[in-house]
């Protein structure tokens, strides 16, 4: 067994080594490793095959409480202080500190220090108590919970530093229930806004959904007109993928043949991200859409994004999933296109790309006073805005006229 000379700790090094190593323990343990020591002889403070474990860096060994592993008047040949298990980078060290009485490992005397094996025996002075060094197989401190952590610290602080210890431990703690406490308010804040939303000025609100009402109306207005026009190519207009000449009719072409890329959409389901939580919605729709000869798929960006075309018939949820949107949160709508032949699609709306550049956004209030934005996607369809493409990696579709379609 080498034996090696070694300096005493400094007072401050002392400190650093036993409360900071045990602190360092406390609240990280990565990396940390711990080591027990097992009583082989009773006495008047242990009883024999008694174990502690030790987080710290540094844990003397003495007769009188101010150690961390101390013993009783009974010990008379233990010294104040007898000797330290201090780590190291090559792992732990037993320092022999007491000038009068030996320590031995093995029953071999330490003259200054020597590297601590598994299953070492240490005992202090001939007649003295005997422990056993025990280095388990997987020593990771992480593997051990908090209560045993925060009983290892306090086994391990030395008098002088016990009341620091429990006032770091009393701070610790209360940081951590005031965090706790903050995110807990944060997350029913956020859960009221979104299930209480009727509180919202009705006034304010109304008068804004009204005049998105009236938008739709003419939205509608203008669908029926051109349903009713059925537009054709101009003459002379390039055909690009196949619309056929001016007057065709589409039946003529077999619509049947062009039924398996037209797919009704259907919500599996919508999520808003507040906050750094996640709450399902319970809110669904369905529409339609198509998939075209260059893999794109088309859809309104009403069916995409629902929450923006608010009227007066429209539901709380809406409402609350426009509010969430519309100040810092997020909405994705998690929805899967089903083909008559059988094929089905999923998407998410964030995989859209949409024309937002037109939206109106309208401040309104709460009951206390805080102010919130409402985002309105208006005239949609009249101005050419509401629709939403998504690539895809489909390798046939509907045929179609590219110059139209710009």
């Amino acid at each position: 067994m080498a034996q090696s000379t070694i300096t005493p700790a400094r007072p401050t090094e002392k400190f650093a080594k036993s409360v900071g190593g045990s602190l360092r323990s406390l609240v990280g343990g990565k990396g940390r490793k711990y080591f027990i020591l097992e009583h082989l002889t009773a006495s008047e403070k242990h009883r024999a095959g008694e174990t502690t474990e030790f987080i710290g860096d540094y844990v003397e060994l003495g007769r009188g409480n101010q150690y961390a592993v101390n013993f009783g008047e009974d010990c008379q040949t233990v010294s104040r202080p007898h000797a330290a298990i201090v780590r190291t980078e090559e792992g732990w060290v037993l320092k022999q500190l007491s000038a009068k009485n030996p320590t031995l490992v093995n029953k071999n005397p330490v003259t200054d220090q020597i590297t601590l094996r598994n299953g070492y025996e240490i005992q202090l002075s001939y007649e003295g108590p005997r422990l056993l060094f025990l280095v388990p197989a997987n020593n990771s401190v992480g593997t051990m919970g908090m209560t045993a952590r925060m009983k290892a610290v306090v086994n391990e602080a030395v008098r002088p530093y016990k009341k620091t210890i429990v006032t770091t431990l009393v701070v610790f703690l209360a940081i951590i229930g005031g965090l706790v406490y903050y995110l807990n308010m944060q997350r029913n804040e956020y859960r009221n806004l979104i299930v209480n939303m009727e509180k919202t000025n009705k006034d304010e609100r109304d008068s804004i959904l009204a005049k998105n009402s009236a938008n739709q109306a003419q939205l509608e207005a203008r669908m029926s007109k051109l349903i009713k026009e059925r537009v054709t190519p101009p003459s002379g207009g390039s055909t690009g993928g196949g619309m056929g000449t001016p007057g065709t009719s589409v039946a003529n072409s077999g619509l049947k043949g062009l039924y398996t890329n037209v797919y009704y959409i259907r919500t599996d389901r919508v999520t808003a991200e507040v906050n750094g939580q996640t709450l399902e919605s319970e809110f669904a729709l369905s529409g339609s859409g198509f998939l075209l000869s260059d893999g794109s798929f088309v859809t309104a960006r009403h069916v995409v994004e629902p929450w923006f075309f608010l009227n007066s018939q429209s539901s709380e949820v809406e409402k609350a999933l426009n509010l969430v949107a519309s100040n810092g949160g997020r909405i994705t709508h998690h929805f899967t296109a089903y083909s008559p032949s059988g094929g089905k699609i999923s998407f998410n709306s964030s995989d859209f790309t949409v024309d937002r550049s037109q939206d109106e956004v309208n401040k309104t209030t709460d009951d206390q006073g805080n102010q919130l934005l409402i985002t309105l996607a208006t005239n949609g369809l009249v101005n050419g805005r509401d629709w939403a493409v998504c690539k895809t990696d489909g390798k046939s579709g509907l045929a179609f006229n590219v110059e139209m379609s710009r």
